[in-house]
């Protein structure tokens, strides 16, 4: 799920199909993919059958503008190329009117690979306290002639009132500080770091050892307890057997640092989902979450987009490119920051 200064949305899309006539006696296969969003949320896929999940949240009163990439792939897996299928697509639920395509009906002939097509998300005068949800429906014939895989998005809206404060996210080293980015700046996201090679291995970082560091103080009027934390990652490996901590403190009568969460915080695992007691939050207090990550390609080669990025301001290679995010959720209350970056450089 993902977040926004206060407001979320699920919708959910599935995927059926027809066509005048069906030579083969076997179905295709359609595969429909959600991709990262507008607001820069990249779905998780979750649930038997495994479906795509978006989500934000937005303060009571703002607008929400959302634009989801959907990709369709049809794969010839019956044997008789050239077949042709009707892709519809619709919105249903309290929020319809904010929902339209670039193209509510489209053909496709198999194979047909890479073809997308874009849902759009305009929604204003959203009320604290409630939860929006829409389903995009996605319509395609002949259903006897296709299987579908991935075929339903959620998307949830939450809003919350305007001053429920949104968590913050950012990066640091082993000591707590922030990154700097190419001007010499500390900041939450962006910031550089210095992969060393010999040229065949990567060898090391500088710094060594990064965190994801997760703040966020409960303004809802009553107590919260998690029942869910999930932490994503891209280019990144947990360090040690905890390398999750989470600390719930008083804020207004307490000062927590970097090391009182990693030292005195509760333990939660690897990933986040082994927490040794429940994350309680009590109203008017502060949660603290540090994941203690390292750059996941220390060891192996060096890939070639590597050498080509040696120092800022060119933009980093895809796979020195560190994110990070965490998302919160009790079933009603959904928290998520992220994703924050650190961005790698060789050495020269």
């Amino acid at each position: 799920m993902f977040q926004r200064n206060g407001l979320v949305l699920a919708a959910i899309a599935c995927l059926a199909i027809s066509t005048a006539a069906w030579a083969g006696n076997n179905k295709d296969t359609l595969v429909v993919t959600g991709g990262t969003d507008s607001n820069g949320f990249t779905p998780t896929l979750s649930g038997n059958p495994a479906q795509y999940f978006y989500a934000t949240t937005v303060n009571a009163g703002n607008s929400f503008a959302d634009i989801i990439p959907v990709q369709f792939d049809l794969s010839d897996t019956n044997g008789v190329p050239g077949e042709i299928i009707t892709v519809t697509m619709s919105a249903t639920g309290p929020i319809t009117s904010a929902i339209t395509f670039d193209a509510p009906s489209f053909p496709m002939t198999d194979p047909t690979s890479g073809l997308i097509h874009y849902v759009y998300i305009n929604a204003t005068n959203l009320v604290a306290g409630q939860d929006y949800h829409a389903n995009v429906q996605i319509d395609a014939a002949p259903a006897s002639g296709v299987t579908t895989t991935h075929g339903t998005l959620h998307l949830l809206v939450h809003v919350v009132a305007a001053d429920d404060p949104p968590p913050v996210c950012y990066i640091t080293d082993s000591t707590g500080l922030l990154l700097n980015d190419c001007a010499g700046n500390p900041v939450f996201s962006g910031g550089e770091y210095f992969i060393v090679t010999n040229q065949k291995k990567i060898t090391a970082t500088n710094p060594g050892q990064f965190y994801y560091n997760f703040v966020w103080t409960n303004s809802t009027g009553a107590d919260v307890t998690f029942t869910s934390l999930a932490l994503s990652g891209t280019n990144v490996s947990p360090s040690g057997a905890n390398s999750v901590h989470v600390l719930i403190y008083d804020a207004n009568g307490f000062t927590a640092n970097f090391d009182d969460v990693n030292q005195n915080g509760i333990p939660c695992g690897k990933t986040g989902t082994t927490c040794k007691s429940p994350i309680t939050v009590p109203a008017g207090q502060t949660l603290w979450l540090t994941w203690h990550v390292s750059y996941s390609l220390v060891g192996g080669p060096v890939p070639g987009d590597l050498l080509n990025y040696k120092a800022c301001p060119l933009s980093p290679a895809a796979d020195a490119i560190m994110q990070m995010g965490a998302t919160l959720t009790n079933g009603t209350l959904t928290v998520t920051c992220g994703p924050v970056t650190a961005n790698g450089y060789t050495l020269q």
